[in-house]
């Protein structure tokens, strides 16, 4: 992700609709981007609930640093997040006991906050609270959904774009402030539904094309992977082509450690690139994609 962050300011049009996947890496993106809009769809119903936790907590958090502290539970010491030395802090802040007191303040936050919202039943209460108790317990060290196959939350903050720059939402001032100004206007949504299916990405595009708003930038990370394994790739390309978009539109996609090609980054699990949307789908619609080194052949 951080690997394309440079590219992507420069290439992905701005004051465009955003579509992404899977969990906060989408704020990475977005802040980088400046919207319009973010949309986040994705089946797990448990990937809303942490957007919707993080909502309730960046609402509450005036500065990255609030967050942090209302995040991990733990009392963070007053010092700059900067590339420089924030490795070295997170792993001091990974051995800190979490502060109880702020634990439960920052649970009862989060309830206060979705509470007013009316859109949650008790069960969704419930898991947001564990959700939030596994992110918190480990501190710098969580991972998404507890899953060892993702990386810590840790690595990703203090990881730097090509050039050396922040590049995650949460490594300096003006990036969480980019992504606290949507989520107060209510303009980041994450919504439970299928890339493939005949619902979610279908209603989304009668709603952007209702309101003459276009996507510029779709984050798909590895779903086309299993899209394509599970035969349902020509709907997601049908879901796909209904959506309004920009001419200079791109898809960013990420490959896993089994693909080769020109722009895997030696050493990396994965690889992140950006593509031309238009592109993409008219490469696919002459069948020029038939399997996962196709989607990172075509420019």
């Amino acid at each position: 992700m951080a690997s394309v962050v440079d590219e992507i300011s420069k290439v992905v049009p701005k004051g465009q609709v955003y579509l992404g996947v899977g969990p906060d890496q989408n704020y990475s993106l977005m802040a980088h981007l400046e919207p319009s809009y973010g949309f986040i769809l994705d089946y797990r119903k448990k990937n809303q609930l942490l957007h919707l936790l993080q909502k309730a907590l960046v609402e509450n958090s005036a500065d990255r640093h609030a967050y942090l502290e209302n995040f991990w539970g733990r009392n963070l010491p007053e010092l700059p997040l900067s590339l420089n030395n924030i490795e070295k802090e997170f792993k001091i802040l990974a051995k800190q006991p979490q502060n109880e007191l702020l634990v439960q303040s920052a649970k009862e936050l989060v309830t206060q906050t979705m509470s007013k919202w009316n859109i949650l039943n008790d069960k969704e209460f419930h898991e947001i609270a564990t959700i939030q108790a596994r992110l918190a317990g480990p501190g710098p060290d969580a991972r998404f959904l507890a899953l060892k196959m993702y990386p810590t939350l840790g690595s990703l903050i203090t990881m730097p774009s090509r050039s050396g720059q922040p590049s995650h939402w949460l490594a300096s001032d003006r990036t969480y402030a980019a992504i606290r100004k949507m989520q107060l206007s209510d303009q980041i949504l994450p919504i439970v539904g299928d890339w493939a299916g005949p619902g979610a990405i279908r209603r989304l595009a009668e709603h952007l094309k209702m309101n003459q708003l276009q996507v510029g930038c779709i984050y798909i990370s590895d779903v086309e992977f299993f899209l394509l394994r599970g035969g349902l790739f020509q709907k997601y390309l049908e879901n796909l082509s209904a959506l309004p978009r920009h001419p200079e539109s791109k898809i960013i996609r990420t490959s896993t450690r089994e693909l080769n090609h020109t722009e895997r980054i030696s050493g990396r699990s994965s690889t992140t690139v950006v593509r031309s949307l238009s592109r993409f789908l008219e490469s696919a619609k002459t069948g020029k994609i038939k399997s996962s080194e196709d989607l990172f052949d075509v420019l």
